[in-house]
């Protein structure tokens, strides 16, 4: 098991591996290790939206971005990509992901819609990866976390 992505959140773990590709939430003594999600490509970013409780994640060989609740329920697809996307972060209930050929930052709302393709410039790379919000701060009270 290789691990590929790591997240932490109110004393949660998520992280992904490849071969296989799933998705695991564990406390974080590294007790109670739950597989939350399969039938993945090949995971290459998480990002968690608090307030929704929402576990969001780009699938490289997928060519998506998809989300479930923490449980791995109501797992469900946002956008299916044109390029393949590597990182993925979540912001006032809008994922933003990047893709490679086409190097691209986008982003969508999570109640789904139309995706915007972000002017930030052009770069000579061969490809966008990792993406990360500073944020400001969340204003919401999580509920649900510990189950």
């Amino acid at each position: 098991m290789v691990l590929n992505c790591i997240f932490i959140t109110f004393r949660l773990l998520f992280f992904s591996t490849y071969n296989p590709t799933r998705v695991y939430k564990a406390s974080l003594d590294g007790t109670t290790v739950t597989q939350i999600v399969s039938g993945l490509g090949d995971v290459c970013g998480l990002d968690i939206d608090i307030c929704a409780n929402i576990i969001c994640w780009a699938d490289h060989a997928g060519k998506r971005i998809e989300c479930s609740n923490y449980m791995g329920d109501e797992r469900r697809e946002l956008t299916r990509t044109t390029g393949k996307p590597w990182g993925v972060a979540i912001q006032d209930g809008v994922a933003y992901y990047t893709t490679g050929t086409p190097n691209r930052v986008s982003s969508l709302p999570l109640t789904g819609g139309n995706v915007t393709i972000l002017d930030i410039g052009t770069f000579n790379t061969s490809s966008f990866y990792g993406i990360a919000i500073l944020h400001r701060g969340h204003h919401c009270i999580p509920t649900g976390i510990w189950e």
